[in-house]
This record gives C-alpha cells, structure tokens and sequence, in this order.
C-alpha cells in the first residue's frame, strides 16, 4: 500500500536564499543587456522567452525538486490450521445435537471465510492430525479434506514438530490447532509443552481451540481409571502394589470405591483389596494404591474397577486391565536396623536393583527402648519373609520370645544375614538369647555395650580392615581366577569389625574372609534347613562412595541367594509388550524376549519362536529379529478379531530341556479413541499458557473471529513503513535529460542570434 507523494527540495547549499540570489544576479544581468542592433517585437519576445526558460532550467537544477512517498511492505507468511482427523471428533460435540467433528468444520468454515482479508502476502494452509501430519490443502481451490474421521490414534505433539520442520515457505507466522486434546498414541513422539514453548521462542503465537464439551458441562460425568501398567512382574510371595489414577469429573464430595480384582480362568473373580478416594473438585486426579500379595508361579489377570456412576455415558474406562506375571524364585526381606546408618541405605539400594528382591524395611530406634520388646511375632512367625538381616539393633528391642521364633523360621529354611555394628553380637546382648545357637562362634556373654555412652574399644577391630577371601565361594566370586583377587584389593578397606569369639567346630562352618591380620570378617553356616551368613563389618557402602557400585550390588546379591540356597541360576525366557496387554481396534505392539543365561552365560538360543494362540489354537507365527544376546524382538499387529489371546514363547536349553514364557493379552472390539468422553482440557490450557508470550491462547470453536481480529492487528503491527524519495538529478536519465534541454535551448538561441545578426 503506497500513500500520495508529496513535492519535495533540495537546494544548493542546503538553503533557498543561494539559488534565489544567483537567478536575480543572472536575471539583472541580462536585463542591463543591450542587443547590437535593433529587432522587431516578435524577435526580442522569442529571445526573452528563451532566457526565461533557461532560467527556468537554472532554478529548477539550483533547488533539485523532488517526490517523496511512503509505503508499506507485510512480511509472507502461512497460517497453519491444524485439524483432528482421529475417530474420536465422532464423538459429542459442545451440542450434544451435533459431532465434534461437524463442530470443527464449522469452525475451519469461518476461518475460509475470512481468508482474504489477510491479503496476497499470507496464506492459510490446512493440514491433518492423527499420529502424523498430514498436509490438506495449500490452496483453496485445491482440498483433500475427509468427509469423516478415519484416525486410529491421536499424537499431540508429534505434528506440531513436523509443522515446525516442513512448512518453511512461506514461513510459519501463526498456529491455529483444533482438537479434543486426547493422547492415545503411548508414548508421544514430542513434548507438545516444550513445542508451545519454542514456538513461542519464534514469536509464533499457537491459537489453541478446544473441540467437545466443556469440562463443566452437566454431559461431562465420567469416571476414568488410568496410569495402571498394564503388564506388572513380581516374584511368588513378593507384595504387588498396583498404582493408577482415578479421574473424576463432574462427581464432588462423594466416596468412591476402586477395587483391585483377580480375575480366574473360568472367568469368577475375587476382591483382593479396596481403595476408597473422594474428590473434591469437578475435575480431578486422583492417585491409588492397591497392594497384594503375590500368588504363585503363572499368568494372572487383575482388574481394577470403579463402580459405573447414574449418567455416565461411557463404561469402557471405569475399569483397566492388568495381567500379572508371577515367577518363582522370588525373596521377601525382612531387614530391621537400630539406626539410619550409611549401610543400611547403600545396602538396601543394591538389593533394590534385583527384581527379585523385596526388601521390608523395619527401623527400632534407640529412643523407643522404653517400649521394647516390640513385639514383631507376626514377622517370624509366618513364610512371608524367607531371608531375615539383622542390622546393629540390641537384642533388648527384639527380645527372647522374637528371637526364638526368628531361630525356628531359620532352622525350618528362613536365611539369615547378620550385619556388624556397636549393638550387634556380643556388644548387642545376644549371648544370651536363643540366636547364640545359630551363630557360627562362641558370643562372650559378660560384656555389653550400652545404649548411649563411649564404645567399648576390646569389642571390635580397629581399621583400616581389608577383605581377603579365604576359600573359593559364591559369596566372594567377583571375577574369575586372578581377577577376583584384583577385584577385592582394589575395595576400599573397611572402617573397623566386629571381634568374634572362638569358631565353632560345627558342620558348615567356614571362614569365608578375614582382615589382613587373619580376624574373621565374613563366616558361614548351616542350621538343619536354613543357611547363616555373619558379617563383622558395617562399612562396605564405602564401595559405591569410591565408584564400584556393581562389586557392591553383586557381592550382597550374591550373599542373599547363598542364604536362600539359589546360588545357581538356571536359564529362562520371558515375554514383554511395550505398549499394551489390551490393544484396541488396529493397534500394534512390540514384544521382547529376555533370555536369563543362568550360570552357563550362553547367548538366546537362535531357534527362539513366538506364536500366538487363542482358545488353544495357533493363530499366528511373529518374525523375531535379535536385538542382543539377551534379547529378541518382533512387531505384533492387533488381531481383526477381539478376544482373548496368549503370546507363547518356546525354546531349548542348553541341556535340552523345553523352556516356555506365555503372556495373555486381550484385543477389545472398540476404538481407543471413542473411550474419553471429555476433551483434555487440561493440556491444551497448558499449551496456551506455554505460547501466551506470543501471543497464542486458548478458545472455543465460536471464538474463531476474535482469533482472526488478533491475527489481522498482529499482521498489520508487523507491517513495515517504507519511505522512498526521487530526486532530480539522482539519476543517469534526468541529469541527461536536463543536461539536453539545457543544451537545445543554448544551442536555439546561439542560431537565432547568428540568423539575426546579433553579437
């Protein structure tokens, strides 16, 4: 757009007064000018009326005249419009009358509408969303819109970062994204908060519009369960805690009941444990926790479940399926300190690292002495822990009667770890309680450490102590040959031990590592079934302090099988999906099989297959590709059919033997998209306060001309004045071309002037 030039000079000197004095000089001059002879009236006009021009000329070159104009130059520019091509716009729209999807057509509509008023510069490019982009239309008159939505999943972020990448001319200057908002596709292939945020960075303003009901709509009730893992590993006798979200809208101030069931073959279920949440607010997220005990070795399936609400529309998320897989071979721990000390943390974190292992942690702190003995019958008593560490912890706070059952569980196949410490063996009392006769050496009886006061020197070593391993043993195997001695002198020593009384001469006993100076620092036994492990130090988390963190895991690991007789292991397969055990309506997943090499360290055997079954019958063959030795992987394509199906991997071991791994999986016989009845109101809020600094936001569907009066000030606020100026004499052309005229009318009147006879 270009506004009326306005006249404009330059004059010689920068000031008018110096081209006005030299034409009056010229002009005076000539009127003093006498011709040499007289001429008729005709021929002194004609004379004149050249000077005056040459004059003319004079001045016109003296004040160098000039145009000046102004215009305004808009940057090019796309508007991005981005549209929800999944199947859940079928769903209810704002107006339960019409579909989101009719709604959001509307909406795309007006925004044709308005088009034109962004002018020649700017253009609109529509494109598509389901898991991809997909690029609709770049001109108007050419548009590859569906009649309806086709998409099985729905990716937020995963377009916008192709958007950003691909629509590079014309550049990208605004985002109008229309959906509901939902994640289905696990897990999203881009952050859509941090792509807001560098839009935003760009200064490219991301106009968020909400498509579906509103979060407060008397049509938004729903009760959804989410966030449970739909595959759960655990070890026979080990507890289960099976976490999720329930996600309440439209239900305040009421109690509701999740409950965790365990689901048979013949299809009876059982109730194993019921959680009771109340919200508070019309929307809200509400975290549960459903322990269990796991049962034995096999495949379980496990609902969880809130009761269906009067006016929900949707049934399909009040429960979510979990399939539990149960292997045999797991260890419960029952560890009970004195103190929080730096052992017990490091030691409990490397035992943490094995899945097989659960560790209960149980603190008796010096300060409740008042009450003991606290009474921990209920521990010892019962199978659910099958290896028992014993920290520094007095025998007072444990007592004779805890102590006597904790003896019993050992001697009938419990495993028992014991620790060093000020208060553990003869420092602790426990000369003179019923675990002296598991103990692998005498306890002097008559001396004791007390609760508070200065520690009892004669009681224990000085360090620094290093560990030398006495005998070849699965507890203090670090390396092979040479190298597991390396291994141990590069431990850093420990800090002091625990002084033990005289060996004795008992089966089972062995020295398995001293100190430098020969003290026993680590010694094992056997009690009837059980298997006692006595360690005199307390300081070997200063192996992970020094950066050896995997001696530690691997040296306490091994310690715990030793005491549960599993220090061998044999080789097994496993079966894993990535995504989901309930795979909707054309959905995928991938499948791993883990290989557990056992002692023999083979690699998966190649001859590894993976069917699937259902009802007993073989469906289908899936095409395994190794990923590493321990590990092969394939790409499950959901069946057409739903139902109830089983994964079942098979292979051989090295001796021969038959090794299988099964895993259920369910395919339901509705689309993932049609089970969230609300849009994620949440996230595209979230999104809109993430580009707020460029201006983007969030609206509804009939709020598309506030956005289109936003994009058209922000258009024409980022319009650039241009100011443009022409001057005489600036160019070739008009300094030739009064150079010429200049130079015909001196050469008209120097012929006139010779045809005259005049001087």
């Amino acid at each position: 757009m270009m506004s009326f030039p306005s006249l404009t000079a330059d004059p010689i000197f920068g000031s008018m007064v110096w081209p006005l004095l030299i034409l009056a000089a010229i002009a005076l001059g000539s009127f003093f000018i006498r011709e040499s002879r007289p001429l008729r009236p005709t021929q002194l006009l004609v004379l004149n009326a050249l000077r005056l021009l040459v004059l003319l000329l004079a001045l016109v070159a003296l004040l160098r005249p000039g145009l000046t104009y102004t215009s305004k130059s808009e940057p090019r520019g796309a508007i991005a419009v981005m549209i929800d091509l999944s199947t859940s716009m079928e769903l209810a729209g704002e107006q339960a009358s019409q579909s989101r999807w009719t709604e959001q057509m509307n909406a795309l509509k007006q925004i044709l509408r308005r088009q034109s008023q962004f002018g020649r510069d700017t253009s609109v490019v529509i494109y598509g969303y389901d898991e991809k982009l997909r690029l609709l239309s770049s001109d108007p008159k050419q548009s590859t819109i569906p009649d309806k939505p086709t998409g099985n999943v729905t990716d937020i972020g995963g377009p916008i970062a192709e958007l950003i990448a691909t629509q590079l001319d014309p550049p990208l200057s605004s985002v109008i994204w229309m959906g509901d908002g939902t994640q289905t596709l696990t897990p999203s292939q881009a952050d859509p908060l941090q792509l807001a945020r560098q839009l935003a960075q760009m200064d490219i303003p991301l106009f968020m519009v909400g498509i579906g009901p509103r979060a407060d709509s008397e049509r938004t009730l729903d009760l959804a369960i989410e966030s449970v893992p739909e595959q759960i590993e655990a070890f026979s006798r080990n507890q289960v805690v099976v976490r999720g979200l329930l996600h309440a809208r439209g239900v305040v101030h009421r109690e509701l009941e999740v409950g965790l069931f365990l689901r048979g073959k013949d299809g009876n279920e059982k109730l194993l444990t019921v959680d009771t949440l109340t919200p508070d607010q019309m929307d809200q997220n509400l975290p549960f926790r459903l322990p269990m005990t796991a049962p034995d070795e096999g495949s379980y399936e496990l609902a969880v479940r809130v009761k269906l609400e009067d006016g929900e529309l949707i049934a399909e998320n009040n429960e979510s399926i979990a399939f539990l897989n149960v292997r045999k071979g797991g260890t419960r721990i029952l560890y009970i300190e004195g103190e929080f000390r730096p052992e017990q943390k490091f030691l409990r974190r490397s035992l943490a690292d094995s899945q097989e292992f659960q560790v209960d942690f149980q603190l008796i702190p010096k300060a409740s002495s008042e009450r003991w003995p606290e009474d921990r019958s209920d521990a010892f008593k019962s199978e659910t822990y099958s290896a028992f560490i014993l920290g520094d912890v007095d025998s007072a706070a444990l007592g004779q009667e805890n102590l006597r059952l904790l003896v019993e569980r050992v001697r009938n196949g419990a495993g028992l770890l014991t620790l060093g410490g000020y208060h553990a063996y003869g420092p602790g009392g426990y000369g003179n309680t019923p675990l002296a006769s598991i103990l692998p050496f005498q306890i002097d009886s008559r001396v004791k450490q007390p609760l508070t006061g200065q520690k009892i020197e004669q009681l224990h070593w000085p360090g620094p102590i290093s560990l030398v391993p006495q005998v070849i043993h699965p507890i203090t195997s670090l390396g092979l040959g040479d190298d597991n001695d390396k291994q141990w002198k590069e431990l850093k020593p420990f800090l002091g031990a625990n002084r033990w009384g005289r060996m004795k001469d008992l089966p089972g006993v062995r020295i398995l590592a001293a100190g430098s100076d020969g003290q026993p620092l680590l010694v094992s036994a056997e009690t009837e079934k059980g298997r006692v492990l006595c360690a005199a130090f307390d300081s070997s988390y200063q192996w992970w302090l020094q950066g050896r963190s995997e001696l530690h895991r691997q040296f306490w690991r091994q310690a715990i099988l030793w005491i549960m007789r599993r220090e061998s292991t044999e080789e097994s397969i496993r079966l894993e999906m990535n995504r989901r055990q309930r795979l909707y309506r054309d959905q995928s997943a991938d499948v791993m099989v883990h290989w557990t090499p056992g002692d023999s360290g083979k690699p998966i055997p190649a001859e590894t297959s993976v069917k699937v079954y259902r009802a007993g019958r073989e469906v289908s063959s899936l095409i395994l590709s190794r990923k590493d030795d321990r590990t092969m992987t394939a790409r499950l394509d959901s069946p057409t059919e739903s139902g109830r199906y089983e994964l079942r991997a098979t292979t051989m071991s090295s001796s021969g033997k038959e090794l299988t791994s099964t895993l259920p999986f369910v395919v339901s016989d509705v689309s993932i998209e049609s089970i969230y009845p609300v849009p994620d109101w949440q996230l595209i809020a979230q999104m809109a306060r993430a580009n707020e600094s460029a201006g983007g936001g969030s609206f509804a569907s009939e709020q598309i001309d506030e956005i289109m009066d936003v994009m058209i000030e922000r258009k024409e606020k980022s319009a650039i004045e241009l100011v443009e100026s022409y001057r005489l004499g600036d160019g070739n052309i008009d300094s030739w071309a009064l150079f010429l005229a200049f130079f015909v009318l001196m050469t008209i009147q120097w012929l006139l002037r010779k045809r005259w006879s005049l001087a």
